[in-house]
């Protein structure tokens, strides 16, 4: 059986080689998330920071929120609530932000 890391590391290296940046920046969100239900934060913070900041290169709402949301988790588990709060009204800007409304309601953006 395949554990998790095993599994988000395969699916990194084939979602790179295949050019599949979106589902590439998820798999480093999932693999923040696994290590933060670890207690592993430090490590978490790492591929949460790197899903955050590729999301905002490629410029998808949905994916930036996703991972500020655990990056901001990350943050109040070291203890530093500013800078969890500042995350969250981030995501919470992105969510609210009419442009995004229009997508979730085409279809092409989760509800």
């Amino acid at each position: 059986m395949r554990t998790p890391f095993r599994w988000s590391k395969e699916g990194l290296a084939l979602t790179e080689k295949a050019g599949n940046e979106i589902q590439h920046l998820r798999l480093l969100n999932t693999l923040g998330w696994i290590h933060a239900e670890l207690q592993n934060v430090k490590q978490s913070i790492a591929f949460n920071a790197r899903s955050v900041d590729g999301a905002r290169r490629r410029g998808d709402p949905e994916t930036i929120a996703n991972a500020q949301i655990n990056l901001a988790e990350n943050f109040l588990a070291g203890g530093d609530a500013e800078a969890a709060a500042s995350l969250l009204d981030g995501a919470r800007t992105l969510v609210e932000d009419p442009a995004a409304q229009l997508l979730r309601q085409l279809g092409l953006m989760p509800a």
